[in-house]
């Protein structure tokens, strides 16, 4: 399987360094800073955006389905657990919870702050984003008390792709309230293969 990584820190192209790098998977790194809007990104990702990898030539973007085939491509290293079962099942749920319930708020606010040319861009709607990342982190929060890792004991592909998220929120300051997700950073930070940075 050849693989071709269309990447450039800090974005979501680094879910897929780590997991490539759990599961010592080699792969053809593209920076893509010079490529954003390029018409060879484009020839992969219809957007223009990153990440976006090529595998034995066609086409994958999205993160978390980059990571999630690139776990199941190599079930011997353990990141993922099997389909049919119930903590696949709580693999997806994470997911899709982190993703709509949380980075879609960050993004909003990003998208408010510094993406969007500021004729674009919406005050108003950081007040609704603060109040729904408080009542989304709460239910991570619960979660990380109970358990070490987001399916339990051992520690996932899922882990890789909800820590991104949840170290952006804390980044922008929403973590304050939550200690579990904060020791659960630290944890994480501390592993050999974890690209993420640490919050300042």
């Amino acid at each position: 399987m050849k693989i071709v990584l269309y990447e450039y820190a800090p974005t979501r192209s680094a879910r897929v360094h780590w997991v490539l790098a759990e599961l010592k998977i080699p792969y053809e790194s593209k920076n893509a800073k010079a490529l954003f809007g390029s018409e060879e990104l484009r020839n992969v990702h219809p957007l223009g955006k990153i990440p976006a990898m090529l595998v034995d030539g066609e086409a994958l973007i999205e993160s978390v389905a980059m990571c999630t085939f690139l776990a199941d491509s190599k079930p011997e290293g353990n990141l993922i657990p099997a389909t049919g079962t119930f903590l696949r099942a709580q693999h997806e749920q994470w997911c899709a919870f982190i993703l709509s319930e949380v980075e879609a708020h960050l993004w909003s606010d990003a998208r408010n702050t510094f993406v969007y040319q500021e004729e674009r861009r919406i005050p108003a709607i950081f007040k609704q984003n603060k109040f729904e990342l408080s009542r989304s982190l709460e239910v991570i929060e619960q979660h990380l008390k109970k358990h070490p890792f987001m399916l339990g004991e051992q520690f996932s592909v899922t882990d890789i792709i909800v820590s991104f998220t949840t170290l952006w929120a804390e980044k922008t300051g929403h973590c304050e309230p939550f200690p579990a997700i904060k020791a659960y950073h630290r944890k994480l930070l501390s592993m050999e293969h974890c690209p993420y940075t640490p919050p300042e």
